[in-house]
């Protein structure tokens, strides 16, 4: 099933269609609610670390399986929290390391777009047992005065 909604999301994105790529993520919602989960306690044990790390069962010596195999539900960060964190980085690069404006800026603007598509993926996630899609700048917000954006 993820399949076959990837390909048509990616599909309705490509072409620019912002109808078809709304009523696509309603039907993914819908038919991914339909599936019966069956809910159990187990620890939450999240996978950190550079992207091969947490995204490669190769790179991280398929970690994944052999947490689960102990009983842990294993929590890995959306992927495109790492598209974020790279534009992200890009503004911060500007700000503390005075590199290139233009860079910056375009990255402030694909993030919002981003932030634009992902609005109403939050908004249609809502009232789902689905955790929600991570905003970039809250998560940056959330960290200040703790540790600094740069790192």
């Amino acid at each position: 099933m993820y399949q076959k909604w990837q390909a048509i999301t990616s599909e309705a994105i490509t072409r620019g269609n912002l109808f078809e790529f709304r009523k696509n993520i309603r039907e993914i919602i819908s038919d991914f609610q339909s599936i019966k989960i069956k809910k159990t306690k187990k620890p939450k044990v999240g996978i950190v670390g550079e992207i091969l790390i947490k995204y490669h069962a190769f790179g991280n010596d398929h970690l994944v399986e052999k947490l689960e195999a102990e009983g842990a539900e294993v929590c890995v960060p959306e992927l495109m929290g790492f598209v974020k964190y790279c534009a992200y980085n890009g503004m911060i690069k500007e700000k503390l390391l005075k590199t290139s404006k233009k860079t910056a800026f375009f990255n402030h603007q694909f993030l919002n777009l981003i932030d634009f598509y992902e609005r109403y993926v939050k908004q249609q996630l809502r009232d789902t047992h689905y955790r929600d899609v991570t905003n970039i700048y809250e998560l940056a917000k959330n960290v200040d005065g703790i540790i600094s954006t740069g790192n």
